[in-house]
């Protein structure tokens, strides 16, 4: 189906705050073993239209209007504090450097649900007087006063980094926040699978117990990214939103250890982390 670009727009800030503490070492290496610290606060939204509203939660019964704020917690058992390198191709299954030869991983586990960040989130759109056959296209904003998603850190540091996004019934969408080359200190991998050294552009995936090589799925954040209106031809939505209709999305923020770039030279670093959407009502066969 068919959706043209219509009018008003919905803004939801989300604040995080990662202190990346990795201990020092004399050394360079993959996939590093000493643990990042993160710290959240609460999610917020707000509207730019009166008639349009987002309400927000952590379970489907406790929606609030987004501008009240809601404590962003942990799915699990794990309080998610420790983010370390892990590798995924799905959002689904993680895995973890467990055995480490000469410099090279060479052994996973599966990665406890502590080494990345996860939060689940309730979002339900409505509209006084929506307009029939309309919906809620979501983008990610970097164009309000706050400016960039993640800020104040290395580009190695920003191109290991992955953000990810999977609204349930929908395939997972995998950003890569830094897909630049500039400042690049790495040539060669350092993570075999199956005896196959992995290059760039390479990430472990897992079917059952069998672990395999795959492309890396993750794709550049700036092609959700709205920037200016009208929003771009090459600019895609994270989801359009039904009025009314609950969606449940997961969001992942895991550091890529198969990326070249993720390398204990990361270490004593501190990332600040703030994530904004856009909301722009479409509505269908208007161009």
């Amino acid at each position: 189906m068919k959706y043209g670009r219509y009018y008003k727009q919905i803004a939801i800030s989300i604040w995080m705050i990662f202190l990346l503490v990795v201990s020092l070492s004399a050394t360079t290496y993959a996939w590093f073993s000493s643990n990042a610290r993160v710290q959240t606060t609460k999610v917020y939204s707000q509207t730019a239209q009166d008639t349009v509203e987002l309400l927000i939660g952590q379970t489907p019964d406790s929606l609030v209007l987004g501008n009240a704020g809601v404590d962003l917690g942990f799915v699990g058992t794990s309080d998610g504090k420790n983010l370390m390198p892990v590798s995924t191709a799905n959002l689904t299954t993680f895995v973890s450097n467990s055995v480490t030869t000469e410099g090279v991983a060479t052994h996973f586990t599966d990665a406890d649900e502590g080494l990345y960040y996860h939060t689940r989130l309730y979002l339900q759109a409505k509209a006084t007087s929506p307009l029939n056959g309309s919906r809620l296209a979501l983008y990610l904003d970097e164009s309000g006063e706050e400016g960039p998603l993640f800020r104040n850190t290395s580009k190695e540091l920003l191109r290991t980094l992955r953000l990810g996004f999977l609204f349930e019934g929908s395939e997972p969408i995998i950003l890569q926040v830094d897909s630049t080359k500039e400042g690049n200190q790495s040539t060669q991998g350092a993570t075999m699978i199956n005896g196959q050294l992995l290059g760039e552009g390479m990430v472990i995936g897992k079917q059952g117990e069998e672990l395999f090589a795959v492309p890396d799925p993750s794709q550049n954040l700036q092609s959700y990214l709205f920037a200016s209106s009208p929003i771009g031809e090459n600019t895609k939505p994270l989801i359009q939103m039904e009025w009314n209709q609950i969606y449940p999305v997961d969001v992942y923020i895991y550091m890529e250890g198969c990326d070249l770039d993720c390398t204990d030279t990361l270490m004593q670093q501190e990332l600040d982390f703030y994530l904004a959407f856009f909301g722009l009502v479409v509505a269908e066969g208007n161009e």
